[in-house]
């Protein structure tokens, strides 16, 4: 029923539609004081296994009533003390519980009241005045409640979303052994987790490390070059958060676009991080956005250093892999000269062997990873040689039975020198192997066909390969259209088919 309207649209004033006038002061504290046991006692009944103290239920009961009884002198009971007192008892139990109990609870403290209050003779415009001031409250409650509730969510949804990120980053760490990959995603991962328009992961130029260069980048929105460089001389943010070793933000005020800096792009709110483990800058993580009103926090930038901490990690130990590599590398290249070295007819033989069949495995589009072993293969290959004799290894006409006995061992002794090298067993099937025939008639292990490991057999034919390309002492070297007669008739009983 709607109160009825004047002429001119206005509501008329009629007692029918009035608010009820508050209880008499001393009557309603008398009768607030009065219902408080009833409340609890009702309250406690209909909620016995809800994990309050009674000291805490009676606190609950105190602030609830206090906040009635607030209303008579405020008409909006959102902002009297008591009910900032009461919000606050509210907050404690919505730590507490789950929505769904807090709900429940809250629904039944009102009807603990609503019935403790009916038990009361009293006129009715009291009692209609009470139920609104409650009803009031109640508002307040939810309404705060929803509030804070609707903050908790989104902070959750968010975390949740930067664990994600986090757990993404670490997943492409462990598992992609590409570093360029595991950048791409950390760029991708800082772009979404801060809403960046822009994000770049930088280094020093090995060449001029007075510069930064570009990584990974992911722009949106606009063009910017990855062979950008960065000055560290020019200032800005980037240069800051490297020589500084902390996380910078800023806000752009005037662009200088002849400036080498992120300043310069364009940008209006910057952060940027250090790439730092172990005390040691390796380079900078940077995002930012066009508009200025899309600002980063503290939060982002706790966030930025998390992602960078672990991007830094990645990369560190990828540069450490790769020094090892080389170093690896550099050693066997030493030992496979030294080797090529006891015989002038064999000069560069070991290099040459693992050029070839570097070239096979990747015509063959093996993985890379077999690429790399069938290579260094091919400098070990003949390794075994190091324990046969001069007067054998130099012989310079034919050998005898018991020579080649002696000679057909390197393959098998070369496995055996391997063996220990934790970090070059992957490359003894192919120095073992790599004198068996297609047909089963070679040696050491007298394996055919594809019993035969494929490193192995591209071996076998890089070796005679370049056997037949250069002169022996028992024979001259071959012409092109002899090796490649030579080879077409050995397919299939010396080589394997598909690898000639």
């Amino acid at each position: 029923m709607k109160p009825p309207i004047q002429a001119d649209g206005a509501p008329m004033d009629d007692p029918l539609f009035a608010d009820p006038p508050p209880p008499d002061a001393s009557r309603l504290k008398k009768l607030i004081l009065d219902i408080g046991d009833g409340v609890r006692e009702r309250w406690s009944r209909q909620s016995p296994n809800l994990a309050l103290e009674p000291i805490e239920r009676r606190a609950v009961v105190e602030r609830f009533l206090a906040t009635i009884l607030a209303q008579r002198h405020s008409p909006d009971t959102r902002i009297t003390p008591e009910m900032a007192a009461f919000h606050h008892v509210m907050a404690d139990l919505r730590e507490r519980l789950t929505i769904d109990q807090f709900f429940s609870t809250f629904s039944l403290l009102y009807w603990s009241v609503r019935e403790e209050l009916k038990s009361h003779v009293m006129a009715s415009h009291e009692l209609l005045w009470l139920f609104q001031a409650i009803s009031q409250a109640i508002d307040s409650v939810l309404w705060e409640s929803a509030k804070e509730w609707s903050l908790e969510r989104e902070l959750t949804n968010q975390l949740k979303d930067e664990l994600t990120g986090l757990y993404r980053i670490a997943s492409a760490i462990i598992t992609d052994p590409e570093l360029d990959e595991v950048l791409a995603t950390v760029v991708e991962e800082i772009s979404t987790l801060l809403g960046a328009d822009f994000c770049a992961l930088l280094q020093p130029v090995e060449e001029n490390e007075a510069f930064l260069e570009i990584k990974s980048l992911k722009n949106q929105g606009g063009e910017i070059e990855k062979s950008l460089l960065f000055s560290l001389e020019a200032g800005g943010i980037v240069a800051q958060a490297y020589k500084s070793g902390e996380t910078q933000r800023a806000i752009v005020s005037a662009v200088s676009e002849n400036e080498p800096t992120l300043e310069g792009l364009g940008f209006k709110h910057l952060i940027a991080a250090p790439l730092k483990v172990q005390n040691r800058i390796l380079g900078v993580a940077c995002a930012a956005n066009r508009d200025e009103k899309r600002r980063f926090g503290e939060s982002h930038a706790y966030l930025l250093s998390t992602i960078c901490s672990q991007a830094a990690a990645s990369i560190w130990n990828a540069q450490l892999f790769e020094s090892n590599a080389r170093i690896s590398l550099d050693l066997v290249l030493t030992l496979a000269q030294a080797l090529d070295a006891r015989d002038s007819y064999t000069h560069n033989h070991s290099t040459n062997v693992a050029g070839i069949a570097k070239k096979l495995a990747t015509e063959m589009k093996l993985p890379q990873e077999d690429i790399d072993e069938i290579f260094v293969s091919g400098l070990l290959h003949d390794i075994g040689k190091i324990g046969i004799a001069d007067a054998v290894l130099h012989k310079p006409g034919a050998l005898n039975r018991a020579e080649r006995q002696l000679m057909m061992q390197h393959p098998a002794k070369g496995a055996q020198i391997i063996q220990p090298v934790r970090g070059l067993r992957a490359v003894i099937p192919g120095i073992r192997h790599h004198h068996e025939r297609w047909d089963g008639s070679g040696y050491p292990d007298r394996l055919a066909g594809e019993d035969i490991p494929l490193p192995a057999r591209i071996l076998g034919l890089a070796d005679a390969f370049d056997v037949m390309c250069h002169h022996r002492v028992y024979r001259r070297a071959r012409t092109k259209e002899e090796i490649a007669e030579d080879l077409h008739q050995s397919s299939g009983k010396q080589f394997d088919p598909t690898v000639v």
